[in-house]
């Protein structure tokens, strides 16, 4: 009895390894990320940057965002507001009059 309870125990482990393995890679995928952010060290402050005002209330047409090296496109289609949001080239800016990365 002994031996049949052995080969029965040596037949569940590898299902029970796996299991075992499927719930650990399961609570690691579903756990939140933590961020590791030493600005203090690095000598970097981050400075909020505030968020680009709605559609709704700039109108069409092409504006630059408050982040840098980006623009957006706000236009009115289907009864609704949509925005395009846009990345200048390398450094460059968006220039409101010109319309243009520079």
């Amino acid at each position: 009895m002994y031996l049949v309870n052995v080969i029965q125990m040596k037949r569940r482990t590898p299902s029970l390894v796996l299991l075992i393995g499927m719930a650990l890679l399961t609570s690691a995928c579903s756990t939140e990320k933590q961020q590791w952010d030493f600005p203090e060290f690095l000598g970097v402050s981050h400075t909020p940057i505030a968020p680009d005002p709605p559609c709704s209330v700039t109108g069409a047409g092409y504006f630059r965002s408050n982040t840098p090296g980006k623009f957006y496109r706000c236009l009115y289609t289907d009864y609704r507001w949509v925005k395009y949001n846009f990345s200048c080239p390398g450094t460059q800016n968006f220039n409101q009059s010109t319309q243009k990365c520079e």
